[in-house]
């Protein structure tokens, strides 16, 4: 999830040269196949703790859409002070 787009957005943009707008829903684009690989695999193996993803899975669906819904409208200058909100909390809730 958001993990991935730590990584996968700036290498999309400084990489792959693209806009941030365009980095920001290519990251989606492809992390969204890798979630359900990983679904699919946890579950044939029978290791996918279902009831316990439930309100993660809920979450996700609800914020991509509202996301998704937004995110149009959004300035790239706002996405950019999200987009490192997120790393810094990411980063703290580590050393924590």
């Amino acid at each position: 999830g958001a993990g991935g787009g730590m990584v996968l957005v700036p290498m999309l943009i400084h990489l792959g040269k693209l806009e941030d707008k365009e980095a920001f829903s290519s990251a989606i684009s492809i992390i969204l196949p890798l979630s359900l690989v990983s679904i699919f695999i946890y579950w044939t193996q029978h290791i996918f703790p279902f009831q316990q993803s439930v309100p993660y899975l809920l979450g996700g669906l609800i914020g991509g859409t509202l996301g998704g819904i937004l995110f149009k409208n959004v300035s790239v200058g706002f996405l950019h002070k999200i987009f490192a909100f997120v790393i810094l909390w990411g980063g703290i809730r580590l050393l924590v």
